[in-house]
């Protein structure tokens, strides 16, 4: 480009101001987390994350010369990961799990509406 040309052009250019919209990568890191990575321990979401674009990015889902991941695909992944990244986020408590009830405490809730509900259900089975 010669000089008036090249001068034309930073003159133009002083009046353009662009305003980028987009999230930080961190930030944006922390909102897919946030948003995908629920199913899982909050200890793990960062794996959960990096597991799925590492999935994403990986050799396996070329096709030919371009890239190509239907949802077929990467359901089955994602319920993988869930699953390998969940372990240990069901905490039961102790002094429930090892608590013995008796008949007449389980059939003084027969009456609620929300019982009556469930086992209709259960019967429809």
């Amino acid at each position: 480009m010669d000089n008036t040309k090249t001068t034309k052009l930073l003159n133009v250019l002083e009046k353009f101001t662009i305003l980028d919209s987009s999230a930080e990568d961190d930030m944006y890191f922390q909102y897919i987390k946030q948003k995908h990575g629920k199913g899982v321990l909050s200890a793990n979401g960062d794996d959960y994350i990096n597991s799925l674009l590492g999935y994403i990015l990986s050799p396996q889902v070329r096709k030919g010369d371009g890239w190509e991941i239907s949802y077929n695909d990467f359901k089955p992944k994602v319920e993988s990961l869930t699953n390998q990244f969940r372990s240990g986020t069901i905490i039961f408590p102790k002094k429930y799990a090892t608590l013995e009830i008796n008949n007449n405490e389980i059939n003084q809730y027969n009456d609620y509406l929300f019982v009556k509900k469930l086992k209709i259900l259960i019967t429809t089975m």
